[in-house]
């Protein structure tokens, strides 16, 4: 009988053991598909900048105030998208290691929630931005 609960728990925790690697394969691919889209928006960032800078210019020897208001606000909404990924960057965590297989696959699922927001944010502040631009050359 003791000979049979041992085996079976033999068992289990060699089952338990043999999910490890997969784990860690999980672990990995969720990792690895929140730092795409990190880096996605990282190739944005001189579009960022090209594109506010463009808007400031606008903003500051426009004479028409609608002019003047809507290259203000685009400016802002760059700026915002801008400050959204830096608030990002800073908050992540790259080293999830210690945490539990649960807890590090929910973390990584909460970021990447977090980064599509922050892309979303960055592709609607650049596409406005560009839309302007391209009426007011």
């Amino acid at each position: 009988m003791e000979r049979t609960v041992f085996l079976l728990l033999l068992a289990l925790f060699a089952a338990g053991c043999g999910n490890a690697p997969d784990n860690k394969e999980q672990e990995k691919k969720l990792f690895n598909e929140v730092m795409e889209i990190h880096n996605e928006v990282m190739n944005y960032e001189s579009i960022i900048m090209e594109n506010k800078t463009k808007l400031d210019s606008f903003a500051r020897v426009s004479t028409v105030p609608t002019v003047k208001d809507s290259a203000a606000l685009l400016s802002k909404g760059l700026e915002n998208a801008d400050v959204a990924m830096g608030e990002w960057m800073h908050k992540f965590e790259p080293d999830y290691s210690k945490k539990a297989h649960d807890e590090a696959m929910k973390y990584l699922a909460g970021q990447k929630v977090k980064i599509t927001e922050v892309d979303s944010i960055t592709k609607k502040a650049i596409k406005a931005s560009w839309q302007f631009l391209s009426n007011h050359k």
